[in-house]
C-alpha cells in the first residue's frame, strides 16, 4: 500500500478499493491465506502476553509500594527516637580534670 500511495500519490478511496478491494474482502482473504486457527492462536498468545505484562507491573508497583511504606514507618521511628531538644544544667564549682 506504502509503494502504491508512492507511485499514484493523488489517488483516492474509491481507487485504492478499486486496486486491492473493500476492506471487508482484504480481511477475508488474510483469514483464508492464514487460516483461523492460526489467528486465534495468534491472538491467544497476545492476550496471555499482555496479562502476563500487567501482572509483572502490578507485581512490581506493590513490591515498591511495600518498600516505601516500610521505609516511611523505618525513617518515623529513627526520628522519634532522635531527641529534638537537650537539657543543659550548669552547677557552679570547680572542674575536676
Amino acid at each position: 500500500m506504502r509503494d502504491y500511495s508512492f507511485s499514484h500519490p493523488n489517488s483516492t478511496y474509491e481507487d485504492i478499493v478499486d486496486f486491492f478491494g473493500s476492506p471487508e474482502e482484504i480481511m477475508i482473504n488474510y483469514v483464508e491465506s492464514e487460516g483461523i486457527d492460526k489467528i486465534e492462536k495468534r491472538f491467544t498468545i497476545r492476550k496471555y502476553i499482555r496479562l502476563l505484562t500487567y501482572g509483572v507491573f502490578i507485581f512490581l508497583f506493590f513490591i515498591w509500594v511495600t518498600f516505601f511504606l516500610f521505609w516511611a514507618n523505618i525513617y518515623h521511628e529513627y526520628t522519634s527516637q532522635v531527641p529534638a531538644y537537650g537539657e543543659v544544667t550548669i552547677k557552679e564549682g570547680v572542674v575536676k580534670p
